[in-house]
């Protein structure tokens, strides 16, 4: 079992760096390429006037890495992979001074391929295959320049709110960056970056089936992408910018540059693979300044907050040494507020920015290209921690193929990162499985009694639980109190089963509901975050165990645990022994220590499990009464997606004189989606 919540709540701890840094990171964030289709292009009139560009053009998966820096340089890796939908695109240029609103019609001016322009992108919707849809609304410019062979391009760049979705997008708020270019006949080529907000983790998984291959859509690019994330130590310290005067303009923000992997497909629904950070391999040094003074009911997504300024990135190569520089000026940055679960008092923001690359050196010497990207941080004034990702992308002219990766069609890629599995028994768990072995005789004693009680037992149970099937988010299963009862005789001692103890294993996110007994009102909820280490780990006397940790704020794997005196994770440990059967022990950290433990029977339906759970120490304080959690679990398909549900209802359950009755004023129904 995964349950590791109380009843009672107390006030979310403060948030340290490595909550505020997970919480930000929740999000889907993956890249697609818009390529030129088979109806081509469209340009938007006004009188004689092209005042705009429209389209409808396929889009297709995009897979990018960056390979370590050497002597030689950075290089990436451009995977295009099978076409995952299409994209409808219109965008009308406006006057610099245009107030840009969804809703407002744009007063388009005439095209003018001597000089930047602002646009706005009127419409900009995705369609995925299953339904999966959105659309999204912003502004951007455009940018005549010349390529790397001097020839002449209309570059475009744009930052968008999605403000509407279908299917998994519905209700995800969420942005998107883009750069490419814009052809005469109106046809977009180029690159978008989506992030969407995930903090329920519907949309990511630890990996996705790999990109087929269909080869390059646009000839002369590369992209190259990276992750900026705060360091430590005195390097990565905030310092003001000031003016020749001494006047503080804006803030000096150092960030460390590392590899970054992320990937998405929407063959078996729209899924996206968890962002993977790897070495460090550079750092960037940022100027930033708000472009226009905040002022109340700024920081939505109607009324964004507006920043610019400039950022050089320096890459180095395996001995420390510089490889390469860019230096950037971001032109448009739009950014958000966003409420973190858990932390909702923590000034977080999501991004996203352009402009264009005004020099390079070493090996991006001559570089000619546009920087962009899409980001989410919480910035407060010091001490309080400054977290930042941004995951950036350079579109760079490249007919000679400098910066492609030296790799044929398919490039290097950054290895999926697959489910963690502790591969040696972490010792933070073994407190448990000593305190486990050292209640033997009691979980004997209990069994013993619920046997003893099964007639009077089986019937009450199933009663009650049936009574609350339907209600809630999901119907429960009925329990036959007869199988219940011929299940308390045989005393649920069984052999192994590997098939329902490893009945999940992986990431969950659960939402614990709580209602009344009286009225069946929802009165509470919470999210808890699970994840079932895939490994059984077997000791000497044969006992075989399984580690689990539960946290309020986001998923923890086991070696990988922060100190439990920070009270971030409660950590379970479920086990089989040939004597006692399957037990749990519950040793929970978050909110007040507390520990339960716990004995299971197996119901007839597959991975069906009714637990009886018991509060042994509650902050300090010895627990002594007969009342158990009684939590019926299963798991079904819903909406086409594997779920793991589960009803907990308090009972006192008197073994003496075999009585019970329902214990409380409350119980909870939880939905768990596997992940």
């Amino acid at each position: 079992m995964g349950v590791s919540s109380s009843l009672e709540r107390t006030p979310p701890p403060r948030r340290d760096g490595t909550d505020l840094q997970r919480l930000i990171d929740q999000s889907a964030t993956f890249h697609v390429l818009v390529a030129r289709g088979t109806r081509g292009g469209g340009v938007v009139r006004r009188g004689s006037d092209v005042v705009g560009f429209e389209a409808t053009q396929p889009i297709y998966r995009l897979s990018l890495t960056l390979d370590l820096p050497s002597g030689a340089g950075v290089t990436g890796g451009n995977l295009v992979g099978e076409q995952a939908g299409e994209t409808h695109l219109r965008w009308i240029v406006v006057d610099h001074a245009f107030v840009a609103m969804p809703g407002r019609p744009p007063v388009g001016v005439a095209v003018d391929h001597s000089r930047s322009q602002r646009f706005v992108m009127q419409e900009a919707t995705f369609r995925f295959p299953g339904g999966h849809a959105m659309r999204a609304f912003g502004t951007g410019r455009t940018f005549p320049m010349s390529d790397d062979r001097g020839m002449p391009r209309l570059a475009v760049a744009a930052v968008g709110e999605i403000v509407d979705g279908a299917g998994c997008f519905r209700d995800r708020p969420g942005n998107l960056t883009l750069s490419g270019e814009v052809a005469d006949d109106g046809a977009f080529t180029g690159h978008v970056m989506i992030r969407v907000l995930d903090f329920d983790g519907l949309l990511r998984r630890e990996a996705v089936c790999e990109a087929q291959d269909i080869g390059p859509l646009e000839e002369g690019i590369t992209y190259l992408t990276w992750i900026a994330q705060k360091g430590s130590g005195p390097d990565q310290e905030n310092t003001f910018s000031l003016t020749p005067s001494g006047h503080p303009r804006g803030l000096n923000i150092p960030v460390e540059l590392r590899r970054v992997f992320t990937d998405f497909s929407s063959e078996d629904g729209f899924r996206v693979s968890r962002l993977a950070t790897r070495d460090v391999i550079g750092r960037e040094i940022g100027f930033g300044r708000e472009a226009r003074p905040r002022a109340r009911g700024m920081g939505t997504p109607a009324t964004p907050f507006q920043f610019e300024g400039v950022s050089r990135y320096s890459f180095y190569g395996s001995r420390g040494e510089t490889v390469g520089t860019l230096t950037a000026n971001v032109l448009e940055g739009r950014s958000i507020q966003v409420a973190l679960p858990g932390a909702p008092e923590a000034p977080a923001l999501r991004f996203g920015y352009f402009g264009p690359i005004v020099c390079g050196t070493g090996c991006f010497a001559d570089v000619k290209g546009m920087l962009y990207g899409t980001a989410g941080s919480v910035f407060a004034p010091p001490p309080a921690p400054h977290i930042i990702s941004n995951l950036y992308i350079a579109r760079l002219y490249d007919s000679t193929s400098r910066w492609k990766s030296p790799s044929a069609a398919r490039p290097e890629k950054v290895r999926l990162e697959q489910p963690h599995q502790a591969r040696h028994p972490d010792p933070l768990f073994l407190p448990l499985i000593d305190r486990k072995d050292s209640f033997v005789e009691t979980y004997k004693r209990w069994r013993a009694g619920v046997t003893a009680c099964a007639d009077q037992f089986a019937g009450y149970i199933a009663e009650i639980y049936n009574g609350y099937r339907h209600m809630g988010e999901f119907t429960g299963w009925e329990i036959d109190p007869g199988k219940l009862r011929d299940i308390f005789h045989a005393g649920g001692v069984k052999p192994f089963d590997e098939g329902t103890f490893n009945r999940y294993a992986g990431r969950a996110r659960g939402v614990f509901r709580t209602y009344r007994h009286d009225d069946r009102e929802e009165i509470a909820s919470a999210p808890l975050f699970s994840y079932w280490d895939p490994v059984n780990f077997t000791r000497p006397d044969g006992r075989i165990y399984k580690q689990i940790i539960g946290s309020n704020t986001g998923y923890y794997e086991p070696d990988r645990l922060p100190p439990l005196s920070e009270g971030h994770v409660d950590l379970l440990v479920n086990s089989w022994r040939a004597d006692v059967g399957v037990t749990s022990w519950i040793d929970i950290h978050q909110q007040r220590r507390h520990l339960r433990t716990s004995f299971a029977y197996k119901l007839p339906g597959k991975d069906e499990i009714l637990w009886f759970v018991k509060d042994l120490w509650i902050a300090g304080q010895e627990i002594r009464n007969n009342v158990f959690m009684a939590s019926h679990e299963w798991k079904e398909v819903q909406d086409g997606r594997m779920r793991y549900l589960m009803v907990a209802i308090f009972f006192d359950m008197d073994f003496d004189r075999r009585r019970i009755s329902v214990h409380g004023d409350t119980f909870w129904r939880v939905r768990y989606q596997e992940q």
